[in-house]
This record gives structure tokens, C-alpha cells and sequence, in this order.
């Protein structure tokens, strides 16, 4: 488990090598798995809820292209028969209000490469 490491003045330690254990090659592996998991889980759950952003009447936030403008993502709302409520962080995401269903495959068809809730769009400084 340890091993003797010589310093050029001659003097000897014992160093650790982690290397070396089994047990820290079987916790790395185990975190392994749990983080696996955990991003597995969260990443279902995001999709579940990010593919049906809501329904008419309520607000959903479109992310568009990072070289689309506001006036680009402005022209894409009216396409998509929306009302503009508020842009994002950035002139590529914007918050709307679509009256009908079928909104969401409206913005995508209008060049969204995303349309998720608010509420979840907060969560990542959008």
C-alpha cells in the first residue's frame, strides 16, 4: 500500500499509492454507478417534462439558434402564432404565450431547437 520515496538530499518517506488499493479502485467504481444513475434519472425526467411544455394559455420558453437575433425570434413568434411575454438572458430565448395547442410544434416548426417550461428554464439561468 505504501511505497518508500527518496528525496534528492537522501532522506526516505513512505508515500501513499492509491493506485495500489482495491478499495478506492471499488468506491471510484460505485460513484461511478451512482452518478450514472443520478444523471439517467434527472435527464428522463428533464425530457419528460420539456416535451410537453404545456398547454394552451400557458407560457413556454423557446430557445432558438445562438446566431438568431431578437427581431429573428420575434418574426419566428408571429409565425408560430404567439405573443412575445419577455426575452430571456439572451436575444435567443424568449418566454411567449400561445393561444392554442399545438404551440410548441408550431415554434419548432418556426426554427426552435428547443421548447421547455419556464419554471425549468429558471433553473438553468435562461
Amino acid at each position: 500500500m505504501a511505497s518508500i520515496y527518496e528525496y534528492s538530499d537522501g532522506r526516505e518517506d513512505k508515500v501513499f499509492d492509491p493506485s495500489r488499493s482495491t478499495g478506492s479502485r471499488l468506491l471510484s467504481f460505485k460513484g461511478l454507478i451512482a452518478s450514472a444513475a443520478v444523471c439517467l434519472i434527472a435527464g428522463v425526467a428533464f425530457a419528460a417534462t420539456a416535451a410537453a411544455p404545456g398547454s394552451a394559455g400557458e407560457p413556454v420558453m423557446a430557445i432558438f439558434s445562438p446566431s438568431s437575433t431578437a427581431a429573428d425570434v420575434m418574426i419566428a413568434l408571429h409565425e408560430a402564432e404567439g405573443e412575445l411575454l419577455t426575452f430571456g438572458r439572451f436575444d435567443n430565448v424568449a418566454v411567449s404565450l400561445g393561444g392554442t395547442d399545438g404551440y410548441s410544434d408550431r415554434l419548432y416548426d418556426a426554427g426552435a431547437i428547443l421548447v421547455i417550461d419556464p419554471a425549468i428554464a429558471r433553473q438553468f439561468g435562461l
